[in-house]
């Protein structure tokens, strides 16, 4: 057991022994910024932002222009053209698979950018317990 020289002051309750071997990173070419973290979080942001928009790439952009309903009644009123119908009623499905997975895409995006954040700051406050950095 470390005696009370090795432990240090910590912050909000956290310490560490000062010879505990996760606190040699260096050594092990493992190191952690918390503000590098923190910019990947702000710079994916950014995209999801974009993405959640009604700019060009947005997922309401892309439900404006990929709207079949007027071509769908243009194919359906061709009389005995069950090709074209069956056709359309594909395209129709697919344009909903690839909306969902749109949506699905900008969800797993903001639980991504929440996760990084949540580890950027549990990195600092690890800093600034064992490191006096934060």
């Amino acid at each position: 057991m470390a005696d009370a020289a090795d432990v240090p002051a910590g912050y909000g309750g956290w310490s560490l022994e000062s010879d505990w071997p996760g606190l040699t990173a260096e050594r092990d070419e493992v190191v952690y910024s918390a503000d590098k973290l923190k910019k990947i979080a702000g710079e994916l942001e950014v995209m999801l932002k974009a993405l959640e928009g009604s700019g060009a790439g947005s997922l309401s952009h892309l439900a404006a222009n990929t709207e079949l309903s007027d071509q769908g009644s243009l194919v359906k009123g061709v009389d005995r053209w069950n090709g074209g119908s069956a056709f359309f009623d594909t395209l129709k499905d697919a344009n909903r698979e690839f909306t969902q997975v749109y949506t699905d895409v900008a969800a797993r995006l903001k639980a991504v950018v929440s996760l990084i954040e949540v580890g950027a700051g549990i990195y600092d406050r690890a800093g600034q317990a064992n490191l006096g950095k934060g």
